[in-house]
Parts: C-alpha cells; sequence; structure tokens
C-alpha cells in the first residue's frame, strides 16, 4: 500500500517538527522557533498553536490511513 506509506511518512515528519520544535521552545539551541515566529506572535500562530496544529495533521491522516486499509480475511 503505497498510500499508507506516504501518508506514514508524512506523519513521522510532522510528529518530528512537532518534537524539535518542543525541544527547541524548551532550550533554543537550534533557533527554530525563532526563525518560525520571531518576536512577534498572535492567538492564531505562536507556539503552541504550531504543535496543535502539527497534532490536527497528524490525527486527520490517521483517521484517513484507518478508512483506507482494507483488512485481508
Amino acid at each position: 500500500m503505497a498510500g499508507y506509506r506516504i501518508i506514514s511518512l508524512i506523519q513521522s515528519l510532522f510528529i518530528l517538527i512537532c518534537g524539535i520544535s518542543v525541544f527547541d521552545a524548551f532550550n533554543d539551541f537550534i533557533g527554530m522557533n525563532a526563525a518560525f515566529f520571531g518576536s512577534s506572535g498572535s492567538d492564531w500562530w505562536n507556539v503552541f498553536a504550531f504543535w496543535a496544529y502539527c497534532f490536527v495533521v497528524v490525527g486527520i491522516l490517521q483517521l484517513v490511513k484507518a478508512i483506507i486499509v482494507q483488512e485481508n480475511n
């Protein structure tokens, strides 16, 4: 199933980006959050909203995978 693999790869990338962002929020070694958000932020675009958007994308893709997978009898 190529679609399942592609969706899983996209999910993995979003989880990895979110994880790096969480790590960077507490240590600021990488500078990823500073590059994405700078010093200004809003209710719709800040580090916590970014994490939530990543989780929403992963959740939607997980739902798509659950719908497209067919069980072998």
